[in-house]
């Protein structure tokens, strides 16, 4: 908590094998807080994604932050918002994502204690607005909860203008959550 951070004009290429556990391209997380814009970020896939998938751009227990004109090519998710509120992710492309381009998820206490500065810490209220999912192989925006002991699904969240493409399953997939809102996508 009390870290601002500015992450603008970068270009970070996923880790080569022997690849890392949830290799995550920009993170934000555990109470600091930011702007992260205009990046490209390439590859940040796990060799095993079923024990934790890695990000292109995460906010996980951030602060306030927004997430704008980036791009996201062929990692295991795009950009995701885990136990994460009021963000704003806004005019970002992802493509080829190994499962889905955007989600929003609780992950509480799936893999134990994860230094987030209060618990639990619920993912609401963001918006996602004027963003562009392609090719995503499972979906475009997804919406879950994977804490099994203390669910928490994610409420209150706006998703506007997101052009989906190509989604593997579904464009728009809420596995839990209430309240949320889908406009004009």
């Amino acid at each position: 908590p009390g870290v601002i951070v500015h992450v603008e004009d970068n270009k970070v290429i996923g880790p080569v094998t022997p690849k890392v556990w949830a290799p995550n391209g920009i993170q934000v997380s555990r109470g600091s807080r930011g702007l992260v814009k205009g990046n490209e970020v390439h590859d940040a896939t796990s060799p095993n994604p079923s024990a934790g998938a890695g990000s292109g751009m995460l906010l996980f227990c951030a602060g306030v932050s927004t997430v704008e004109g980036n791009k996201v090519f062929t990692s295991d998710l795009g950009i995701a918002l885990g136990d994460n509120e009021k963000a704003r992710v806004i005019g970002n492309e992802v493509s080829d994502s190994v499962f889905d381009a955007y989600s929003l998820q609780y992950i509480g206490t799936l893999f134990g204690p994860l230094g987030c500065p209060t618990f639990p810490s619920p993912t609401r209220e963001n918006l996602l607005e004027g963003n562009k999912a392609f090719n995503s192989t499972e979906n475009g925006v997804s919406l879950a909860s994977f804490d099994l002991t203390d669910p928490m699904p994610p409420t209150k969240n706006r998703i506007n203008n997101t052009d989906i493409k190509d989604s593997g399953i579904d464009g728009i997939h809420v596995f839990q959550g209430s309240g949320n809102r889908f406009v004009n996508n």
